[in-house]
C-alpha cells in the first residue's frame, strides 16, 4: 500500500478564515462575556500552553480544522513564537464541553407568577451573556467551569435586567459542593 502525504493548501477555506478573524478579535479584545470562551493553562516549567476554546461556532467544523483555526488566530495575534508553544489545543462546542464535564455550573432563571421580568427577557439576557443554543430543545443554557465564573455572570445578568435578581440561581453539582467543604 503506498504512503501518500498531503501537504494541504496554502489558502485556508473561507470558513476557516472567518473563524480565525473572529477568534483573533476575541484574543485582542478579551470581552467580559459571550462566546467564544478561551481558557489558557500555562505551564511555567516548559513554557507551553494548553488552550481550550468553547464556542458554538465549532458546530459542523471538524476537530482538525478547529485546531488549525486556534493556531492561526494565536499566530496572527500573539506571533509565531507563542503559537509554537501551544502544546494542546481543544475546540469544543458547549454541548461537547458539558458532556466532557468541563462546564459543571449553570445559571438558570426560576420564574414564578408575578415576577417582575418575563421568560423572554431572561432568555434574551442569557443569549447576550453567551448562552449556548445547541442543546436539545433550543433553549439557551448558560454554563461555566467554576462557581466564580457563574457568580460573575449572574452579576452581569442582574445589571442587564435590574429587576431580575430574585429569579436567577446557580446550579452546582453536589460533587463540587462536597469538595468545597
Amino acid at each position: 500500500m503506498p504512503r501518500i502525504i498531503a501537504n494541504g493548501t496554502s489558502t485556508p477555506p473561507a470558513r476557516v478564515q472567518r473563524l480565525v478573524s473572529e477568534l483573533s478579535r476575541e484574543l485582542r479584545e478579551n470581552h467580559e462575556s459571550g462566546q467564544p470562551v478561551i481558557r489558557e493553562d500555562h505551564y511555567p516549567r516548559t513554557g507551553m500552553r494548553r488552550v481550550t476554546v468553547v464556542w458554538d461556532e465549532w458546530k459542523d467544523v471538524p476537530h482538525e480544522e478547529r485546531v488549525d483555526v486556534v493556531r492561526r488566530a494565536y499566530q496572527e495575534v500573539e506571533g509565531q513564537e507563542i503559537a509554537d508553544k501551544l502544546a494542546l489545543i481543544l475546540g469544543l462546542t458547549y454541548p461537547e464541553a458539558y458532556e466532557a464535564e468541563m462546564l459543571p455550573c449553570e445559571v438558570v432563571p426560576l420564574l414564578r407568577k408575578g415576577d417582575p421580568v418575563t421568560e423572554e427577557e431572561c432568555l434574551a439576557a442569557m443569549r447576550a451573556e453567551g448562552a449556548s443554543l445547541l442543546f436539545p430543545g433550543g433553549k439557551p443554557r448558560l454554563l461555566f467551569a467554576s462557581r466564580q465564573e457563574a457568580d460573575a455572570a449572574l452579576g452581569r445578568l442582574v445589571e442587564q435586567l435590574p429587576r431580575s435578581k430574585a429569579v436567577w440561581t446557580i446550579m452546582i453539582p453536589a460533587t463540587l459542593l462536597e469538595s468545597a467543604m
